[in-house]
């Protein structure tokens, strides 16, 4: 049986849309799918990176206010009187507390 050109060309093009679609149905398709996987999981980690982020500076802002405390509390033990000088203050108020009724 001889082919007329008309049937090769179409032969032609019926062989060239079936391998287009193969291609799309055996590798397209499923690389759009990790492709799409893969952006998901992205966006996953930029939240995730987002909030990290986010917390690390109330962990910084935590720390800076932690500091600023205790130096506080260090400068006003510093004040504070230390031992038989604080007993004989209070011992003075006491006194004074005592004459003053």
């Amino acid at each position: 049986m001889v082919l007329k050109k008309r049937e090769k060309i179409l032969i032609f093009f019926v062989i060239i849309a079936v391998a287009i679609w193969a291609f799309d149905r055996f590798y397209y398709t499923p690389q759009k799918k990790k492709i799409t996987t893969l952006k998901e999981e992205i966006n996953a980690a930029d939240v995730k990176l987002k909030e990290s982020v986010l917390f690390t500076k109330g962990v910084e802002t935590v720390e800076a206010e932690v500091a600023r405390l205790e130096n506080e509390l260090q400068r006003l033990s510093d004040k504070m009187l230390r031992g038989e000088e604080f007993r004989a203050f209070l011992k003075h108020l006491g006194v004074k507390a005592i004459g003053s009724r």
